[in-house]
């Protein structure tokens, strides 16, 4: 037989002791002899000692931990090593960050930008500095707690601008009223879009302190700074308010052509400085109340009561178009109204009450105009008073008529 068929027959022919037995399939540990463990060389006991944690009582402890084996770097020799970190920062005189430096460092950056911005012509490049510089210089102070030292040399360099802008208009006073206006009206417009422009700057000046704290923010310390220097001048309030008053009449007389334009931007000035209803509403109506006034005086006596309660109705028609179209407040609209019903209803009562004018108009069969003129005295209330006259009316003509078919009779 050859080798390579012997090998595999003794590797897979069992013994015949396995074949005649089934029990026999679980192979059986060799069962070692004194003789092997001799040969190993090493003491039984000595194999299976093992350390032991009983105390001298006896007594097993489970709660301790067996001793650390974990290798350690002491050089029991030279002892600990030292660590040594270069480069570091101590703390000390002119070795620590100087903020004070670096505040007047930025700060003077920025002066030389609000002078761009506040002049004639903003020039970025002209004045070496960039918006975008400006504003990281402004974050890195605040951050840095400087906020309210910056907020309050911004806040004086403002005051300063604006009273130069103060200054100018003073002294183009002497112009007139028509100039005034429009000069105020034109500052009012700069200085809006450059204080824009600061507000972009400080923006997060603004919103990490200002807003947090009780001071006014950029967009109100715009508002307050020009309201309270340029507008309340005495001089210029004056001249401001008188004129646009005067558009307002002008405007109601048709002669304001060109002007309403200019009527229109002092009344949103004059809503944005919020001074509207302190100082220019009282005067307005004021100036209302004299032309109503007027006109109702003028217009009853050159008209009979039909034409009259036509001209009333439109005039108050168009005063509340005036109202809307200059976007004149709810108050004003209110009390202009209360006067128009006044001056052109309540105190021509007794001329739009008089028994020839209604008689004339109940003669004529006028039902347009006998419910025109109750309409308008029904604006106050007053559309009982037609009463009087009115019965006085059908007596005399009941009695025309009776007479008259008597003197037919006969």
């Amino acid at each position: 037989m050859p080798a390579s068929t012997r090998l595999y027959s003794d590797r897979h022919t069992p013994p015949p002791a396995a074949i005649a037995t089934p029990s026999s399939n679980k192979r059986k540990r060799p069962t070692p002899t004194p003789k092997s463990i001799k040969s190993s060389g090493k003491d039984t006991a000595a194999m299976y000692t093992f350390t032991s944690r009983s105390s001298p009582t006896g007594v097993i402890d489970l709660t301790t931990s067996p001793p650390s084996r974990r290798p350690t770097n002491l050089n029991s020799a030279t002892g600990a090593k030292k660590l040594v970190v270069k480069n570091l920062r101590t703390s000390g005189p002119g070795q620590g960050f100087d903020a004070r430096g670096y505040l007047e460092k930025i700060w003077s950056s920025l002066d030389r930008g609000l002078d761009a911005i506040f002049s004639d012509h903003e020039d970025e490049a002209g004045a070496g500095f960039s918006r975008e510089e400006l504003y990281r210089g402004v974050e890195n102070v605040c951050r840095q707690g400087g906020a309210s030292t910056l907020y309050g040399r911004l806040e004086g360099r403002c005051k300063r601008e604006i009273e130069g802008v103060r200054v100018r208009l003073v002294k183009g006073a002497g112009e007139g009223d028509v100039a005034v206006l429009g000069s105020v009206l034109e500052a009012w417009k700069v200085w809006k879009e450059r204080m824009g422009v600061v507000r972009g700057v400080f923006f997060f000046l603004e919103r990490s302190y200002l807003l947090a704290s009780s001071k006014a923010t950029l967009a109100e310390l715009t508002t307050q700074l020009f309201r309270d220097v340029v507008f309340l001048d005495a001089q210029l309030k004056a001249r401001t308010v008188g004129r646009a008053c005067e558009l307002m009449a002008r405007e109601r007389q048709g002669r304001a052509d060109g002007e309403l334009k200019i009527f229109r931007q002092a009344v949103g000035m004059l809503h944005e400085l919020a001074v509207y209803t302190t100082d220019f509403e009282g005067p307005l109506l004021l100036g209302s109340q004299q032309y109503v006034d007027q006109w109702a005086t003028e217009t009853s006596q050159g008209e009979e009561v039909p034409g009259y309660v036509g001209l009333a109705g439109e005039c108050i028609a168009a005063e509340m178009r005036r109202c809307e179209d200059f976007a004149l407040s709810p108050s004003t609209r209110r009390e202009l109204l209360a006067i128009l019903e006044g001056d052109l209803i309540e105190k021509q009562k007794a001329y739009l009450t008089d028994y020839k004018a209604l008689s004339a108009l109940l003669d004529g069969n006028n039902v347009d105009g006998l419910t025109a003129l109750y309409a308008l005295l029904d604006r106050r209330r007053l559309g009982s008073e037609l009463r009087e006259p009115f019965d006085k009316w059908v007596d005399e003509t009941g009695t025309s008529v009776v007479f008259a078919k008597d003197a037919d009779d006969m």
